[in-house]
């Protein structure tokens, strides 16, 4: 007999209504407000922040998107999230999805500029950026 692992829920608040997205041509001013993001989450956690970057394909120059931007944080420890909830909910952030089975992923979303964030610990060893996509974020000259 074949056992089955059942997976915590990992919405935190439940699962959020669906939302209609449509692809839409590269904006620049993603990587703008990437680059805002980025130093507000910085000031916040400048102690444990140990890594924001840009992923998914809003980080594409030239590429059609979702118009929602995916950010990456490593940190030390996600479990202590008293250590970075608050400071990242002080900035309008939300958390809703905690997954601790897989790299103690927690997600954030931010409504403007709408922002996924995504927090791991140091064990992840690289970003959640596809290859490709990382390919084409190192090769757009």
């Amino acid at each position: 007999m074949k056992k089955v692992i059942r997976r915590k829920n990992p919405w935190v608040k439940g699962k959020p209504a669906q939302i209609h997205i449509e692809i839409v041509p590269h904006n620049p001013n993603w990587l703008i407000q990437f680059n805002e993001q980025k130093s507000l989450i910085q000031n916040a956690l400048s102690d444990i922040a140990l890594s924001i970057e840009h992923i998914g394909s809003t980080a594409v120059a030239g590429l059609a998107a979702k118009p929602i931007i995916d950010i990456d944080l490593i940190i030390e420890n996600p479990k202590d999230e008293s250590s970075y909830i608050p400071q990242l909910e002080a900035l309008g952030y939300e958390l809703i999805i905690r997954e601790p089975s897989w790299y103690q992923h927690r997600m954030l979303k931010l409504s403007n500029p709408m922002v996924n964030l995504h927090v791991f610990g140091k064990k992840l060893s690289r970003t959640l950026a596809p290859p490709i996509i990382q390919a084409m974020v190192n090769n757009t000259s």
